[in-house]
């Protein structure tokens, strides 16, 4: 239940062009093509924001009654052409 939250959090604000995927236990990746640093900065506060706000409670049993989820957030940019 608790990845299935953070999953539809993370496809819920993405773009059609961009891309979420978990790559191993609790980690996910999200590649952004076309944005500005800023934008993408943006987004994923707009995503943390969001997850951080998740009853972690009603997801993961015996958890207690204010558990919250450790988020991390990395960026990297990078143009192709």
């Amino acid at each position: 239940p608790l990845l299935r939250a953070g999953a539809g959090v993370l496809h819920s604000h993405i773009r059609a062009i961009d891309l979420a995927a978990r790559i191993g236990g609790d980690e996910f990746v999200l590649l952004m093509v076309g944005c500005t640093p800023e934008e993408a900065r943006d987004k994923v506060e707009t995503i943390r924001q969001e997850l951080h706000n998740i009853d972690l409670s009603a997801l993961v049993p015996r958890s207690g009654s204010s558990t919250r989820a450790c988020l991390c957030f990395g960026q990297f940019w990078h143009w192709l052409f």
